[in-house]
C-alpha cells in the first residue's frame, strides 16, 4: 500500500495539477472557432470601461468586477483585451483546480489516491467545457473552492489564519457572482451542526469577523459613492429573490397555463404539483447529463472494491456544501424558470469531491488488484471526457472568416449592415475605413405579412411591417443558417449580389457578404 502524502508529495501534485490545467487551457483556447457570446459583453464592458469608467462599464451590465481585470491587465501588458480575458480565465482554471487538490488531499489517505484524484479533476467535463470560454464564472469557481478549502481546515482547527482566508477567498467570490453571497451566509451555519451551542457561536463570529467588516464598509462606500452603487446594482437583484410572493405568483401564472391547455379537467389541480415535479425533474436531468456519463460509469465501477469513508466530518460538510447550491440552483430555477450548464458547475465540482475518496479508494484497490479490463474501461472513460471536450462538434470559424474578410476586401468607407454579434465583434477590431451598423436584417413577423403572398406555404401571426431601409447601405453580412430558411427566402426578395459565400459543410449553414444593387 503507499504512503501518506508528505507535504513534498502533496506539493509535486499541486504542481503537475496546475502545469496540466494550463494546457489544457492553452489547447482550449489555441484550437477555439470564434470567441463565446458572453465573452463579447464582457470585453465590450472593458473596452467601455477604459474609455468611460465605471459608469459606462455598468451601462452594459451592472457586476463589472471581471470586466475591470481585463482591462487593467491590459493596460498593465499591452496585450489585446480578448488574450487577457484568456489569461485571467487560464489562472482561474489553474487556481481552481489547485484549490480541488487541496481538498482531495483533506479526504484521501496516500500518495497514489491523491494522483488519482487530481486525474479526475483534471479530467472532468464540467470544468473542461468552459476553458476556451470568456467568462466571470470560472473566478466563482475557483476562490468559492479555495475558500471551502479553508473553511474546511477552519472545522478541523479553528483560528483565525483559516477564518482570514476563508473569508477573503469567499468575499473575492462574491465580486464575480452575486451567488457567493449566499455561501459566505449560509457556510458557517454549519458549525452550529458540528460544535457545541456556545463554541458554534463564538467560531460563527470568527469566521464572518472580517466579513461584518467589510460589507460595512462595502453599504458606506455605495452610499457615498452613487457610481459604485449602480455599478454593482445587482445587490439589488437579492431582495427580488427574497420575495416569495413573486414565486408563488410565477408558480400560479404558469399553474394555469398546464391547467387551462395541457391538463383536462380530471387532472386540472395537479397543475402545481406537475410543475414543480417538471421543474425538479428538469433539473435532476441538467445535473446528470453535465456531470458525464463517463464519470457516472467510474462511480460505478470503483464503488465494489471501495472502503467506507475515512473523514465523516468532512464528509457532511461536502454534504451540507452540495445542498447550499442545489438551493442556488432552485431559487434561479423557480424564479427564471430555466437552468444553464454552467450554473450547475459549482453544485458539481461539489458532488465530485463529495465522492472523491469513495472513487480514489475504489480506483487505487482496482490498480493493486490488477484489473486491466476495468482499468482500462476507467482510463477510456477519461480521455474520452478529455478529447470530448477537446474537440468542436460544429466549428464556427466560418463565422469568422467571413467577417474578416469583409472587413479586408469590401471597398474603402464602405457601410456594412449586419445584424449578427459575431460579425460585428471582428469586423470592428479589423484596421478599416468602413463602418458597420448592427441592424436588424429580418424580422420574422414582418416577413410573414410582407411575403406571404409569395410564399403561401408560410402560416402564422403578422403585424404591420416597417419599410426596408436596406439600400441605404453598401454591403450586407449575414449567417445563413438551416434552420431558418425563412431568412434565406427573405434575403432572395431584396437585390442583392453575392460576393463571398463560406459554409460549414457538415450542418449546412453559412455567412454571405452582399453587395446591395441600387
Amino acid at each position: 500500500m503507499d504512503m501518506q502524502p508528505s507535504n513534498l508529495d502533496i506539493t509535486r501534485i499541486r504542481f503537475f495539477t496546475a502545469f496540466a490545467s494550463l494546457l489544457l487551457s492553452l489547447q482550449a483556447v489555441y484550437f477555439d472557432d470564434i470567441i463565446n457570446r458572453d465573452g463579447i459583453m464582457y470585453l465590450q464592458m472593458s473596452e467601455a470601461y477604459l474609455s468611460g469608467g465605471l459608469a459606462a462599464a455598468k451601462a452594459i451590465y451592472d457586476w463589472p468586477v471581471f470586466s475591470i481585470l481585463i482591462a487593467w491587465l491590459h493596460q498593465f501588458t499591452t496585450l489585446p483585451l480578448e488574450s487577457c480575458g484568456f489569461i485571467l480565465n487560464s489562472f482561474f482554471f489553474i487556481v481552481l483546480t489547485d484549490a480541488l487538490v487541496l481538498i482531495s488531499s483533506l479526504l484521501i489517505k496516500t500518495r497514489q489516491q491523491l494522483t488519482i484524484a487530481a486525474a479526475l479533476i483534471l479530467c472532468f467535463v464540467p470544468i473542461n467545457e468552459y476553458r476556451d470560454f470568456i467568462l466571470r464564472d470560472p473566478g466563482y469557481w475557483a476562490f468559492s473552492s479555495i475558500a471551502l478549502y479553508h473553511f474546511m481546515q477552519f472545522t478541523k482547527n479553528p483560528n483565525y489564519f483559516s477564518a482570514t482566508l476563508w473569508q477573503v477567498f469567499i468575499v473575492t467570490a462574491v465580486l464575480f457572482r452575486i451567488e457567493g453571497s449566499v455561501l459566505l451566509l449560509a457556510l458557517p451555519v454549519y458549525l452550529f451542526f458540528t460544535f457545541p451551542t456556545l463554541s458554534a457561536v463564538g467560531y460563527f463570529l470568527q469566521s464572518l469577523y472580517l466579513a461584518i467588516a467589510a460589507a460595512i464598509l462595502a453599504l458606506l462606500t455605495l452610499a457615498s459613492q452613487a457610481e459604485l452603487s449602480d455599478a454593482f446594482g445587482k445587490f439589488e437583484s437579492i431582495l427580488q429573490y427574497l420575495n416569495f410572493d413573486t414565486y408563488i405568483e410565477k408558480l400560479g401564472n404558469a399553474s394555469f397555463v398546464l391547467e387551462q391547455q395541457v391538463l383536462n379537467k380530471y387532472s386540472d389541480e395537479y397543475a402545481h404539483l406537475i410543475l414543480i415535479a417538471g421543474l425538479l425533474a428538469m433539473l435532476a436531468y441538467k445535473l446528470l447529463k453535465t456531470f458525464s456519463i463517463s464519470y457516472i460509469i467510474i462511480y460505478v465501477i470503483s464503488t465494489s472494491s471501495a472502503n467506507t469513508h475515512l473523514h465523516p466530518r468532512l464528509q457532511k460538510l461536502l454534504l451540507y456544501f452540495f445542498l447550499i447550491n442545489i438551493f442556488i440552483l432552485c431559487t434561479f430555477l423557480f424564479n427564471a424558470y430555466f437552468i444553464s450548464s454552467r450554473y450547475t458547475v459549482l453544485a458539481l465540482i461539489s458532488l465530485l469531491l463529495l465522492f472523491q475518496s469513495r472513487l480514489c479508494n475504489g480506483l487505487e484497490s482496482l490498480w493493486l488488484e490488477k484489473k486491466t479490463l476495468l482499468m482500462t474501461i476507467v482510463g477510456l472513460c477519461l480521455f474520452y471526457n478529455v478529447a470530448d471536450t477537446a474537440t468542436s462538434s460544429s466549428s464556427k470559424t466560418y463565422i469568422k472568416d467571413t467577417a474578416l474578410w469583409a472587413a479586408h476586401n469590401i471597398p474603402e468607407r464602405s457601410l456594412v449592415m449586419t445584424d449578427d454579434e459575431f460579425m460585428l465583434y471582428y469586423f470592428e477590431r479589423e484596421k478599416t475605413t468602413s463602418t458597420v451598423c448592427a441592424k436588424k436584417i429580418f424580422r420574422r413577423i414582418d416577413f410573414l405579412r410582407e411575403y406571404h403572398h409569395k410564399m403561401p406555404y408560410l402560416h402564422g401571426p403578422c403585424s404591420t411591417p416597417e419599410s426596408s431601409d436596406y439600400k441605404q447601405y453598401d454591403y450586407m453580412i449575414v449567417v445563413e443558417k438551416e434552420r431558418y430558411p425563412e431568412l434565406i427566402g427573405f434575403l432572395k426578395t431584396l437585390n442583392l449580389e453575392r460576393v463571398l459565400y463560406n459554409e460549414n459543410e457538415r450542418l449546412n449553414d453559412g455567412a454571405s457578404v452582399y453587395k446591395v444593387v441600387k
